[in-house]
């Protein structure tokens, strides 16, 4: 009745199947079906790595998928796909102001650190351009940052050493990669 339209083979050498939108139709039982298989594949992808074979049954087409970023895109052009099941709400926050920011700033990288200023008193700090910005929350972290850099939308491109720091600790340089959702 139906037909398969996209089979992804992963690091693993796990395949998984995923139907077209004709599955899925107006039916939301089959549509929040596809949704969960979809979440399970980005979670496989996520963590057996790339590249990624994905092949297009439909045309008998084969393509290698390299890293998140081509694999988000991929799945924006050929299934749809909630992304904000992957990223909660606050994630989401975050790189909506930091997009915003480098928007104004014109400029797409970031530095990212923390200072002690006495005990149990830690600040962190986001530079764009050398100057400090202001977010609608006060809990950044590198956690946050990394779930950033899973999922495509950032990433790492230098850790300074003790010697190119003054007082901060751990500062770090990000690049914003191309808005893809």
């Amino acid at each position: 009745m139906f037909q398969f339209k996209h089979e992804i083979e992963l690091v693993s050498s796990e395949k998984i199947k995923l139907f077209g939108e004709d599955y899925f139709c107006d039916k939301r039982k089959f549509w929040e079906f596809h949704q969960n298989t979809l979440l399970h594949l980005y979670e496989r992808v996520f963590e057996t790595g790339f590249p990624i074979k994905i092949t297009d049954l439909v045309f008998n087409k084969l393509i290698v998928i390299e890293n998140m970023s081509s694999f988000r895109s991929w799945l924006k052009l050929n299934q749809p796909f909630n992304f904000d099941k992957i990223m909660s709400d606050r994630l989401n926050t975050l790189y909506a102001e930091i997009i915003e920011k480098c928007n104004q700033l014109n400029c797409f990288e970031f530095e990212f650190y923390w200072e002690m200023w006495g005990v149990l008193w830690c600040p962190w700090c986001l530079e764009i351009n050398g100057k400090s910005q202001s977010f609608s929350f006060n809990d950044v972290s590198y956690e946050d940052l990394d779930a950033l850099i899973k999922n495509g939308l950032i990433v790492l491109i230098k850790e300074y050493t003790q010697e190119e720091m003054d007082d901060e600790f751990d500062r770090k340089r990000y690049r914003v990669l191309k808005d893809d959702k």
